[in-house]
């Protein structure tokens, strides 16, 4: 019934007249000589801000749950802490503030979202008691529980990315706190008890991780955007029992620097972005590497106003292909949407031309029945804000 639903939904706003088809933005040099294809996107909603009680500043995506669209504002609200929202929206733009957050007791600057049954499971990267951040579950109503407040060394501070479920038991990373003050992977139950799985060391240890995790066969895998050999961030692995070593360090020039976005495995190997480095301008990279620590450089961005800059959202793979986002960069510098195979063949799907599009896209895209859906940090259209936006694009 969820395929259906899915698809459905995709058809349904791919047909009904919803998109207007724009022409191939102008970039410059491709990356792979192919040229881009004819597209459409729509911008579905312009955030309102706080001013309105709307939400302002999406830096995660959406996910499609309970045959609607949620997700998160890192600010705006009813509240007047101006602390963010979660929010739901139907596909065709319709939106509503399900839950403001405050700083104490409940979290401020929510993440991203992470479905499991009648509720929603995430992170606010700050507020609680002690002001460093809370686990929370959400209620589709917007009741929300704090699991866990962080509370700094020796526990974990500000917490960063998504959480994933693994055998009932919720894990993520803090970016900082721990016994060395650069970080921890931490654990929680549904029902709240955390536990510290790992503290990062100083050294040539992974520090500072910004991103999520990913599972592939019982071993966890995430990036830190510095640590490492290099202290320019790394790829590192660690066990459900809590050993943890780098598989991977970042050199800070051809190779990459600094990765703020969890991975994705794809037939065996992890998938990312750094937000810096890659050569050119060092404007970032795609890169695959295996779990024994061998990197390959996918792509390396080439900013404006070619293919973009500062790839800062994590990527999907949907039907054999690779799409993500950059921050910035494009035709107008206000970011991108792209496409890369596994090969390395990249093709620029859109540039972000105008504010009213919405501006410099940070969280990951969402496909629906082959629509992908995504979130701009800044732009829209709303008076007198710049508050970002939830777009549609059909590839």
């Amino acid at each position: 019934m969820r395929f259906v639903l899915l698809v459905v939904c995709g058809v349904v706003l791919a047909s009904c007249g919803c998109f207007s088809t724009l022409a191939p933005a102008s970039t410059g040099q491709k990356a792979s000589g192919e040229a881009s294809p004819a597209s459409a996107f729509r911008t579905i909603y312009s955030f309102q801000g706080a001013g309105s009680g709307d939400g302002s500043y999406p830096t995660s995506g959406v996910i499609f749950a309970h045959g609607e669209l949620y997700g998160t504002t890192s600010a705006g609200g009813l509240s007047s802490q101006d602390a963010g929202t979660a929010f739901k929206a139907t596909v065709l733009g319709s939106e509503s503030v399900i839950h403001s957050f405050e700083f104490a007791p409940y979290g401020a600057y929510p993440q991203e979202l992470l479905p499991n049954k009648d509720f929603f499971y995430g992170l606010a990267g700050d507020g609680g008691t002690h002001n460093e951040g809370v686990v929370f579950r959400l209620a589709k109503s917007g009741l929300e529980r704090v699991l866990h407040e962080f509370s700094g060394a020796p526990d974990g501070a500000y917490p960063n990315g998504s959480l994933i479920l693994v055998k009932g038991t919720l894990y993520g990373t803090t970016s900082a706190g721990g016994r060395y003050g650069v970080g921890i992977v931490f654990t929680v139950t549904q029902s709240g008890k955390e536990r510290v799985l790992y503290s990062f060391k100083l050294g040539t240890d992974a520090a500072f991780p910004a991103a999520g995790l990913v599972d592939v066969n019982g071993t966890l895998y995430g990036t830190s955007s510095a640590g490492g050999a290099y202290n320019w961030g790394t790829v590192f692995a660690i066990s459900l029992s809590g050993k943890e070593h780098v598989i991977y360090s970042f050199k800070g020039g051809a190779d990459g620097a600094s990765p703020t976005v969890s991975l994705i495995d794809v037939g065996g190997l992890l998938y990312g972005t750094t937000s810096a480095g890659g050569g050119y301008h060092d404007d970032g990279i795609v890169f695959a590497v295996s779990p024994s620590g061998k990197e390959r450089v996918l792509h390396r961005f080439r900013g404006t106003p070619d293919d973009g800059a500062m790839p800062e959202s994590p990527l999907i793979y949907v039907s054999g292909v690779l799409y993500g986002t950059t921050n910035a960069g494009g035709i107008a510098d206000l970011g991108t949407i792209y496409r890369v195979t596994t090969s390395g063949r990249l093709r620029l799907l859109h540039a972000f031309a105008s504010q009213a599009e919405g501006e410099n896209p940070q969280g990951p895209l969402l496909d629906v029945g082959g629509v992908l859906y995504g979130t701009a940090n800044g732009g829209g259209v709303a008076s007198g804000c710049s508050c970002g936006t939830i777009f549609a694009f059909l590839p």
